[in-house]
């Protein structure tokens, strides 16, 4: 059993005057500090990790953004190359840069400090998300666990260490697909709530959310207009042995979808309306990362 008294001292933080990510999961050091970037909860209001129900679904937040994060700048040193905002600490962790990522493992036979400079801080952090949500729900009682299309390396990461614990059988990665942007919808009835100046901007976003591959891409929508699109991600079915197999596990069954990420829930959504014809019995979501926890 997990203590949560220690969880809501971790956090992740960054090094002054740098643009690099600090991880410590053993020291209480992040419970006051003012450049907190990730909190597993607000210690303050004891506000901790769990499961929310949303509309009959079930949610699961592994760590919180703080969007109150601001980065200290060193003006004595033009040199300094600090992190701008929490946008730029959010996607040093999704890409996974290693460059940017250091777990302090303490001091070598000669004395001097060591620190990691791989994924073992970001794969140290999913693990505990999953250690505190297996508390919640038996992994082993999922019928389908479905991964929200990703080109990110945290995604990857995210599903093989789901893989760890239940194995292959029951996880596709590849059972969705972003659509292409002639297929995407967009909801009239909340279109025309929008007033001239808004439509005129939807008008602009839809020009702009295009990947190289013709694809539609979400993160390139404002957080005020994602609610207006759908039919952006949709069920494989070139290949129909696994589409078989994709459906058969989803139907009747209880599902779990992981996502890196939760913005607007607008992807999590998207995908749920995608699987409900399949008449699933339960459906759960799980984000490493939430955006919209504002700290204190």
């Amino acid at each position: 059993m997990i203590s949560l008294k220690k969880l809501l001292d971790e956090g992740v933080g960054y090094v002054r005057n740098t643009n690099k990510l600090y991880f410590d999961f053993n020291e209480d050091y992040f419970k006051y500090a003012k450049h907190m970037v990730l909190f597993v909860s607000d210690a303050s209001s004891n506000r901790a990790s769990k499961l929310y129900n949303l509309k009959g679904l079930k949610i699961f937040y592994g760590y919180y953004f703080n969007r109150n994060f601001k980065p200290e700048k060193d003006y004595r040193n033009a040199d300094a190359a600090p992190f701008q905002n929490i946008n730029d600490a959010r996607r040093t962790i999704k890409d996974v840069d290693v460059n940017k990522l250091f777990m302090y493992l303490g001091k070598n036979k000669d004395g001097k400090h060591e620190y990691t400079h791989d994924e073992t801080p970001i794969i140290k952090l999913i693990d505990l998300a999953i250690d505190r949500f297996s508390e919640l729900v038996d992994l082993n009682s999922f019928t389908s666990i479905i991964s929200a299309p990703s080109n990110s390396r945290l995604n990857d990461l995210i599903l093989d260490r789901f893989q760890t614990r239940v194995g292959t059988n029951i996880i596709t990665k590849d059972a969705l697909q972003k659509n292409e942007i002639n297929k995407v919808a967009y909801l009239m009835d909340e279109y025309n709530k929008l007033d001239e100046k808004g439509k005129r901007f939807f008008h602009n976003v839809k020009k702009s959310v295009l990947n190289k591959d013709g694809t539609f891409e979400m993160k390139m929508v404002p957080t005020t207009m994602r609610t207006l699109f759908h039919n952006f991600i949709s069920l494989k079915n070139n290949n129909q042995k696994e589409a078989i197999k994709v459906a058969n596990n989803i139907s009747g069954g209880k599902v779990f979808i992981i996502d890196d990420t939760i913005g607007s829930g607008a992807t999590f959504l998207e995908i749920v309306r995608e699987i409900k014809p399949l008449k699933p019995n339960e459906i759960y979501l799980f984000g490493l990362l939430q955006d919209y926890y504002y700290g204190t």
